[in-house]
């Protein structure tokens, strides 16, 4: 049986010029400790992106024909926080919730293969380009690789 490899790379979830499921869910948090939900409005580029995105899915699904696939993201799912200015949000946990919203189309097929298989790349959530920290990979291995 044939095996269907997707290999994409520097999605850069919550980056404004970045892949992001404009269904994302992420919280503002009050004073008190409350979350409050809210969707982030989508960038023109991030409306384009989607919709590319979404119809690179359904022709992998389509190619399959039932046949497994395989996830690999080679890396930069998500915006490091060196440039502020250009991200979604600066609250660390934003990119990590992008990044999971991003893989929900393909999280219910029954032919996927799981793990999924990521490279962490430059980027980890929790810092910038010019530093790694073990805490951005592990969170990422929990939200997403695990489909939680």
């Amino acid at each position: 049986m044939r095996k269907i490899l997707v290999v994409f790379s520097d999605t850069h979830g919550g980056h404004r010029l970045g892949l992001m499921n404009p269904h994302v869910t992420l919280y503002d948090e009050d004073e008190h400790g409350n979350l409050t939900p809210y969707t982030p409005r989508s960038t023109a580029t991030q409306k384009y992106l989607w919709k590319m995105y979404r119809a690179d899915i359904r022709r992998v699904k389509k190619l399959a024909a039932g046949d497994p696939i395989v996830l690999f993201h080679n890396g930069d799912l998500t915006q490091g926080n060196r440039h502020p200015a250009h991200l979604v949000s600066t609250r660390m946990a934003d990119p990590i919730l992008i990044a999971k919203a991003n893989m929900v189309p393909w999280l219910d097929w029954p032919n996927m293969v799981w793990p999924m298989l990521v490279v962490s790349g430059s980027t980890i959530p929790t810092t910038d380009h010019r530093r790694a920290s073990g805490c951005g990979r592990r969170a990422i291995n929990c939200a997403i690789i695990s489909r939680a």
